[in-house]
């Protein structure tokens, strides 16, 4: 009997926000890599150099809604941020 257990590539925590937001990559973060996008949809930060631990700061943005997408080589994940 097998079973197929997915490994969680990221993790991405701190919502809703004050001021930070962290990224968590358990390996393989040479092909990963982030956007934030303001609630226009444009990119306000973005990062393709990552490391096993990643701070975003949000800290210099206008209060509101934020989307983060997050993208490893094996999964790509969007999360909603409200920065108070």
């Amino acid at each position: 009997m097998t079973s197929s257990v997915e490994m969680e590539v990221f993790s991405i925590y701190q919502n809703p926000i004050k001021g930070e937001v962290y990224v968590d990559f358990n390996d393989h973060i040479s092909k990963s890599s982030y956007k934030v996008l303001n609630p226009q949809g444009q990119i306000v930060v973005e990062n393709n150099n990552l490391v096993i631990r990643n701070t975003i700061s949000f800290k210099k943005l206008p209060l509101g809604m934020y989307t983060l997408k997050v993208k490893s080589e094996n999964k790509e994940e969007i999360k909603n941020f409200l920065k108070l």
